[in-house]
């Protein structure tokens, strides 16, 4: 495979996986434990949605101790439960007249 890092690009994932005709979509998830909780972003979200089975995400656990890694393809379509959560942020902002 040849791997394109997408890190950059604010593309909803974070490497593409290519081999002609085939391609993964990767997205690259932490956590200091074993269990714990993950999120996505709207953009991360919908690309999912859209390539299904060709999203994967790589999930990295235990960064305190020993990493180990797990795969879930098309994850919102596995045993993963997504909930949607919605904030409001407010932004503090300075103005002055030039």
């Amino acid at each position: 495979y040849k791997i394109i890092d997408a890190t950059q690009m604010a593309c909803g994932f974070d490497y593409k996986l290519t081999l002609d005709p085939n391609f993964f979509c990767i997205e690259v998830k932490g956590l200091n434990d074993i269990t714990g909780t993950i999120q996505m972003t709207e953009k991360e979200f919908s690309i999912a949605k859209k390539m299904k089975t060709n999203y994967c995400l790589f999930i990295v656990k235990n960064f305190k101790e020993k990493p180990i890694h797990e795969f879930v393809f098309d994850p919102l379509n596995s045993r993963l439960n997504f909930k949607e959560i919605k904030r409001e942020i407010i932004q503090t902002t300075y103005n002055t007249s030039i």
